[in-house]
């Protein structure tokens, strides 16, 4: 997205949203996963106190940058507490760590 587009995403669309609510828009959340350091930073840049991804993982509180889950009919018990963060280490979270460690740097 070039810089104007992403002005008119983050800062212009805000806005007008802002007036059409009368209030205060506190979080973003970026579709599909799609986002780069550079997104992140005006994100930040745009006051937002929260933003989050569809990257999945586990949620923290003080995070700024939080993940979302999704579970669909097809979830057994498994992922369910996987999710939850019942259970240990997996190769699937390993990969999604690495993979939402590089959209953050790229």
């Amino acid at each position: 997205m070039a810089a104007g587009e992403l002005r008119d995403e983050l800062v212009e669309a805000k806005d007008r949203l802002e007036q059409i609510i009368t209030g205060r828009i506190h979080y973003a959340a970026c579709p599909y996963g799609e986002y780069d350091r550079r997104v992140l930073t005006h994100l930040r840049e745009c006051g937002y106190e929260r933003v989050y991804t569809s990257d999945g993982g586990r949620a923290r509180k003080s995070r700024w940058l939080q993940p979302r889950n999704s579970l669909r009919c097809r979830s057994n018990a498994e992922e369910v507490r996987h999710l939850l963060g019942e259970t240990g280490f997996s190769i699937k979270g390993l990969a999604r760590m690495c993979k939402r460690s590089i959209k953050r740097w790229r």
